[in-house]
């Protein structure tokens, strides 16, 4: 449901009734001698003395958080409404998660199971911490526009392709994984349910994360594996597009505690800061990224009226200032253009390799 000014709206039975129903003609129509595998759960709104509205516990981090005390045998969460056979989510390991505009390839699933499930990958927890010692609880794939949503409005013709916010979901190659050994998770991955939430257990205080993936792929050691893909839909207006970057950056802002020796917990006590010095860098990455829209508008308000040269030139800097990526984008290029097989160059550099195999 929705969030509201009260606790049940008069549209929401009609449509509980249409999404029981729904998954229930899914469980007859694809049965294969039992019950179906399809699941609906369903949560009441609770009031949120924070929002000072009724919604879901925790929006969608509670919802996790919930699926997967259900998951492990709790029988006291907030699920008020459960449509499909309980017992098909027994001894549940591994769990996906995406959002709706979120679109999973034929064998994308199999891919994230294999590589979370590897030998190397599997996470050593502490029993006593919980803190993930080596190995991984989350793999996060590569998460790149749906080609299609590219050219649905003007709005996304002129910014689908800007990379400067949004950096994560056009990474085929990360500094934090490839130089630290742990990347970053930004909700739409696979995780080990039993490590995952022992690696979060008492960590999370409640009503104080609005964006909680970071936060949750620090505690849970997240890796990236650029090879598997998700493609996911681009905000068709600007409208849209301003409603999500406001939460990033609320949810970025929101992590500034956890800068700190000591961060809050889920009892209202505090705790020893996990986190280590990367993983604050990150934070504070973020931090830094949240701020260029605000530091660019101000380049432009100061180059028109106090600072030195002509205000075009200062105008056109802060214009190109956000498309520096196009540049090094096309550096290499050029670079792997050179250095291609099938280049002059490579082609001499073999022969005289073979020369001193030779010698």
């Amino acid at each position: 449901f929705r969030e509201a000014d009260e606790p049940h709206r008069p549209e929401d039975a009609a449509l509980l009734e249409q999404a029981v129903r729904g998954v229930a003609e899914l469980n007859r129509r694809h049965e294969a001698g039992g019950a179906g595998p399809f699941h609906l759960l369903h949560r009441e709104r609770r009031f949120s003395h924070s929002e000072q509205r009724w919604l879901g516990w925790e929006r969608k981090r509670g919802k996790l958080e919930e699926f997967n005390r259900l998951l492990l045998g709790d029988d006291g969460t907030g699920f008020t409404v459960h449509e499909g056979d309980p017992s098909g989510l027994e001894g549940t390991r591994f769990v996906i998660t995406l959002d709706a505009d979120t679109n999973l390839p034929q064998g994308t699933a199999s891919r994230l199971v294999g590589t979370l499930a590897h030998p190397l990958n599997r996470p050593e927890v502490d029993p006593a911490s919980g803190q993930v010692r080596s190995g991984y609880t989350v793999v996060q794939p590569r998460v790149v526009t749906s080609p299609e949503s590219g050219n649905r409005s003007r709005f996304t013709r002129l910014y689908c392709g800007d990379a400067s916010i949004d950096i994560y979901s056009r990474a085929v190659s990360d500094v934090y994984q490839d130089l630290f050994g742990t990347g970053i998770y930004v909700g739409k991955a696979i995780y080990d349910v039993t490590e995952f939430a022992q690696s979060l257990d008492g960590r999370a205080p409640e009503n104080a994360l609005a964006s909680h993936d970071l936060f949750e792929g620090i505690h849970g050691r997240a890796a990236l594996a650029t090879d598997i893909v998700l493609y996911e839909d681009y905000p068709p207006t600007y409208l849209a597009f301003s409603h999500r970057l406001h939460r990033w950056v609320r949810g970025d802002w929101q992590l500034v505690p956890w800068l700190r020796r000591r961060v809050p917990g889920a009892r209202h006590d505090y705790l020893p800061n996990r986190f280590a010095l990367i993983d604050r860098w990150k934070i504070i990455d973020n931090l830094r990224r949240s701020l260029l829209p605000s530091a660019l508008f101000l380049l432009l308000v100061s180059g028109w009226t106090w600072m030195p040269g002509h205000p075009l030139a200062w105008t056109l800097f802060a214009i190109l200032a956000p498309a520096g990526h196009l540049f090094i984008d096309f550096a290499t290029g050029l670079v792997r253009e050179r250095w291609r097989p099938s280049s002059s160059l490579s082609r001499g550099i073999r022969e005289d390799a073979g020369r001193w195999l030779l010698l």
